[in-house]
């Protein structure tokens, strides 16, 4: 959505509006959800052992690939 308003690409017709600060909203929750994903890979406890690490490491290995295809398909 942020990227076709920047664009000035048209949109679908919706119910409602969030008015001029549509724009500053979605940038907003673009960032939000960037720092969610940048958060979930750190450990839960201080101190996480070996299996965890092995876990973390293989999540965003895929978590990386699927984003890396779906971007290569649009």
């Amino acid at each position: 959505m942020a990227l076709k308003r920047i664009r000035g690409e048209p949109l679908l017709t919706s119910r409602f509006s969030l008015g001029r600060t549509r724009l500053t909203i979605n940038i907003l929750a673009l960032c939000f959800l960037f720092l969610v994903f940048v958060m979930i890979f750190f450990p839960a406890a201080p101190h996480p052992d070996g299996v965890f690490s092995s876990m973390e490491l293989w999540s965003f290995s895929l978590s990386f690939i699927t984003i890396s295809m779906a971007d290569m398909h649009t």
